[in-house]
């Protein structure tokens, strides 16, 4: 599984090879940085669909009832 790190780090670890003006460097840097805006943009999309998911959870009725159930025990709990 690709991380984020793996694709922050591709581009800097291509710009020796771009500075020193090797075969194919200027190509890797380029692949680089595409896939590393790719991977934000799915991170962000990916972020996003979260978000409407945990507000619809916080919306549901199920929530509520365990807001309710942990007040309950905490209502039971000794102080700390």
């Amino acid at each position: 599984m690709t991380t984020l790190r793996t694709r922050a780090t591709a581009p800097a670890a291509a710009d020796l090879d771009v500075r020193q003006d090797r075969p194919d460097s200027v190509h890797r840097i380029r692949v680089a940085a595409r896939r590393l805006r790719g991977f934000v943009l799915r991170f962000a999309v990916l972020a996003e669909e979260a978000g409407a998911r945990v507000r619809r959870a916080l919306d549901s009725r199920r929530y509520v009832q365990l807001l309710d159930v942990l007040e309950v025990v905490l209502s039971e709990q000794p102080p700390a």
